[in-house]
């Protein structure tokens, strides 16, 4: 079956972004292992490993996955685009993000992790812009990852 992805759908005539889970192959992914088939307008070089979620944010593109390193810059799993370079978003996440999504301005990120730019945080996390928070206890346990978030509304 592959591993699972998040895959971003916006439906604009009711402002609802839906991420779905899908199985793919690292062919549907931004960046593959060795980087063939990266596009040259994303900068050079890509990541050192897959990327799973990508969101429009701020007027930005954010990327999530498993990755360590992205256009050439440190990244902690999560990384921003703003159309001329990358750059680490506030630090990362401390694990596999799969999942991302945009409501009320802020940024909520899903994933496989503990730590959120250094704020404990279980496997789902609230960026606004300036600082991480966690999401309450955050989902643990029983659900152990988040593979997918949906923004119904503004």
């Amino acid at each position: 079956m592959g591993r699972m992805a998040a895959m971003l759908i916006r439906v604009r005539s009711t402002a609802m972004l839906v991420a779905v889970l899908a199985a793919f192959t690292p062919s549907l992914c931004l960046a593959s292992h060795d980087n063939s088939g990266w596009s040259d307008r994303f900068g050079h070089p890509g990541f050192n490993s897959l990327v799973f979620a990508a969101v429009e944010f701020d007027g930005t593109l954010i990327v999530g996955g498993r990755f360590t390193h992205g256009g050439g810059i440190p990244a902690g799993n999560l990384a921003r685009w703003d159309g001329t370079s990358w750059t680490d978003l506030g630090g990362g996440v401390n694990g596999e993000v799969y999942a991302l999504t945009v409501h009320d301005g802020a940024l909520y990120v899903g994933g496989k992790f503990t730590a959120a730019g250094g704020v404990p945080a279980s496997n789902i996390a609230r960026w606004d812009g300036a600082s991480w928070s966690a999401l309450g206890s955050g989902a643990d346990g029983t659900f152990s990852r988040v593979y997918a978030l949906v923004s119904q509304g503004s």
